[in-house]
C-alpha cells in the first residue's frame, strides 16, 4: 500500500473504500465501483474496435480468487452494464489462447497416451499455474495453484525500491516520501519491466525530484 497513488479507508460497515481526488473533491469508491469503471472503459474500446455493441462477456480472474471475490467481480461487471457469461480462471484462459495459436499441443506425444501440459500465467497481481491433461482432443484441468508473491506488481515494486535507492544515493533526496514522486517512479519501473521482457537492459528516465518539497 505504500506505493499506491491512492488511500484506502474503512467504511462504517468495516468495508474497504478507495479514496480518490477528482478535481479537488474527495470521493469514496467501493472496489466494485473501481472495477466497474475499468470494465466500462474496456467495453467502450472493444465496441469502437469491433464496431458493434458488447453485452455478454467472459471475464478471466486469478485462480486464487475466492467465491466472495468472484461474486464481487460479477457485481462489478453488472454495474458496467455487462452480462457475465462465465468467469474463467486466468491459466485456463491462457491455455485456450495457446491452443488457438498452436493447435498441435492437442496432439498426444504417443498415440492413445494422454499428454500433460503445464501452463504458467504471470498477471499483474498473481502468478497462476495449471496442470492440464490432453486426451483425444479433450483438455481437462487437473490442478491449479496461484501465488500473489510473484506478479507484475511485485516486479514493479522491487524496481521502484531499487530506483529510489539509486536516486537517494545520487541526490540525498527520498522520492518515496512524496506520493507524486513515487507514482513517477512506478510508471518508470513499469516501462522498464516491459522493456526487460524482451531486452537485457533498460534505460530509466524519470524526474521524481520535481515532485519533492526539498527541490522546489
Amino acid at each position: 500500500m505504500r506505493l499506491w497513488s491512492f488511500n484506502v479507508v474503512r467504511s462504517a460497515t468495516d468495508k474497504p473504500l478507495v479514496s480518490v481526488d477528482v478535481k479537488g473533491d474527495t470521493r469514496l469508491l467501493t472496489p466494485e465501483q473501481v472495477v466497474a469503471q475499468l470494465l466500462r472503459h474496456v467495453k467502450v474500446g472493444a465496441e469502437a474496435h469491433l464496431d458493434t455493441s458488447v453485452e455478454g462477456v467472459v471475464i478471466t480472474c486469478p485462480a486464487a480468487f475466492t467465491s466472495a471475490q468472484r461474486e464481487a467481480l460479477h457485481a462489478a461487471a453488472t454495474m458496467a452494464g455487462l452480462r457475465v457469461l462465465r468467469l474463467l480462471d486466468e491459466p485456463i484462459a491462457a491455455a485456450l489462447a495457446i491452443i488457438g495459436d498452436t493447435p498441435n499441443v492437442l496432439k498426444p506425444a504417443k498415440q492413445d497416451i494422454p499428454r500433460a501440459v503445464v501452463i504458467f500465467n504471470i498477471g499483474g497481481g498473481s502468478c497462476d499455474a495449471c496442470f492440464m491433461e490432453v486426451d483425444q482432443g479433450v483438455l481437462e484441468a487437473k490442478a491449479t495453484v496461484a501465488s500473489t508473491v510473484v506478479s507484475g506488481e511485485a516486479f514493479d515494486a522491487r524496481l521502484v525500491y531499487h530506483l529510489a535507492e539509486l536516486f537517494e544515493r545520487a541526490t540525498a533526496l527520498k522520492p518515496l516520501t512524496s506520493r507524486k514522486a513515487t507514482q513517477r517512479l512506478r510508471l518508470a519501473a513499469s516501462k522498464a519491466k516491459e522493456l526487460l521482457s524482451t531486452s537485457e537492459e533498460a534505460r530509466v528516465r524519470s524526474a521524481p525530484a520535481s515532485c519533492l518539497p526539498a527541490s522546489c
